[in-house]
């Protein structure tokens, strides 16, 4: 008897298809997670760099100040102003990126207020015509406490965002173990259709 598509092909085919249309939906599904998941992972990585570079800038602004205060150099001022418009930016942009994190509102703000607390010492002591004025400001020690509070605060939101690293590439590696199952699931469901109609077709 000839080969003829009659009804018992016909639903193995329907029935592998709406097997492999579950399966890609599944498979979209996990892709639209993974790429979340891989920007969350840049997020928090951008959110650490600009942690450390808030902390960093804060210390050039320091090295400047002093440099500036021993030696009453202009040429110390130059690199001072530039910390201080970088400064600025870099506080409107981890304002941004920690925008989605309102856990970090509190240290967000704690930390505004003590950067411009800092930044404002800082100016005083550079504004002092007489050097020995400036160097007495810096002996406060109220730049010094400044300082040690802004690491802390920095120090608190850089482990806020370690944590929520770690859980997004926990999150992105389990996303990625799905695709792998979904894939081998594609796969088998492929070669079990092709064995049924191939067996089909034999006994026929």
């Amino acid at each position: 008897m000839g080969f003829t598509f009659d009804r018992k092909y016909l639903a193995a085919l329907l029935v592998a298809l709406a097997a492999l249309a579950a399966l890609a939906a599944a498979g979209w599904q996990t892709i639209v997670r993974l790429r979340s998941s891989v920007e969350q992972v840049r997020h928090s990585h951008e959110s650490q760099d600009q942690i450390d570079g808030i902390y960093r800038t804060l210390l050039d602004l320091e090295t400047s100040q002093r440099g500036y205060l021993l030696t009453h150099e202009d040429s110390y001022l130059a690199p001072y102003r530039a910390a201080q418009a970088r400064l600025h930016a870099e506080m409107d942009s981890l304002a941004q990126l920690l925008a989605p994190h309102p856990e970090q509102a509190a240290d967000l703000a704690r930390l505004g207020g003590l950067v411009e607390a800092q930044r404002s010492v800082l100016a005083r002591s550079i504004a002092q015509r007489d050097a020995e004025a400036g160097v007495a400001i810096v002996r406060t020690g109220e730049g010094h406490l400044l300082m040690g509070e802004i690491r802390d605060v920095l120090e608190r939101m850089d482990h806020a965002e370690a944590r929520l690293l770690a859980q997004h590439e926990a999150d992105t590696d389990a996303v990625v173990n799905q695709n792998l199952r979904i894939g081998a699931g594609v796969v088998g469901v492929g070669a079990l259709m092709l064995l049924a109609v191939y067996a089909l077709m034999r006994r026929e």
